[in-house]
């Protein structure tokens, strides 16, 4: 008897992401319904099958987690892209009107003074908006942290997907593919909640 491997988070996960394609491994394997249902399912079998189900799942969720990332990062980019921006335009509006500020207090023109006042004041609130604008729902998750994240978790999806061929193609490997599953499972859970600080 071999435990097998915990697939709860990739099913959980596919079905958040990609509903259909659980539905589709579901349907073509009946006599699997028990370990294919939300909530885990632990257990010990000598089945070959089990595990050959078990690998379709896994790479189902593999993926997902890819095609999630592809979807994710693009986004992700441009939310840092726009705060590089607008930080830099924060900047220089505030050097541009300090200069003003100490100009026009040499030529005693009050309005102007104030206009360069207030976007001397408005250039320093930059930084704290764009840092309030790189957080995700999460405030001690940065975009960047987020999305550096994701990018790891993608090549680690890429990765694994790599791994679980070889071990089935080589002999089908039974230990080999228990420890992708396993890793890929736990990788399920850890995007799920990335994705929910982005």
């Amino acid at each position: 008897m071999i435990r097998q491997p915990l697939i709860d988070e990739m099913v959980a996960f596919i079905e958040s992401n990609q509903p259909n394609e659980i539905e589709k491994i579901r349907s073509s394997n009946p006599n699997f319904k028990d370990i294919l249902k939300l909530g885990s399912m632990l257990g010990e079998s000598d089945s070959s099958d089990e595990l050959k189900v078990r690998a379709k799942v896994c790479f189902s969720a593999l993926e997902t987690i890819i095609s999630t990332c592809e979807k994710t990062l693009p986004n992700l980019k441009s939310k840092l892209k726009n705060s590089q921006k607008f930080q830099l335009w924060g900047q220089i509006i505030a050097t541009i009107s300090s200069a003003s500020v100490i100009t026009t207090l040499a030529t005693d023109h009050k309005n102007i003074t104030y206009v360069a006042g207030a976007l001397s004041l408005l250039g320093s609130l930059v930084p704290l908006i764009v840092d309030y604008l790189k957080k995700g729902i999460d405030s001690t998750r940065q975009l960047d942290e987020n999305y550096m994240e994701l990018i790891k978790m993608k090549l680690e999806a890429e990765q694994n997907i790599k791994e679980l061929n070889f071990f089935i193609t080589n002999n089908f490997n039974v230990d080999g593919i228990s420890e992708v599953i396993n890793k890929s499972n736990q990788l399920c859970s850890d995007i799920s909640i990335r994705l929910a600080t982005c």
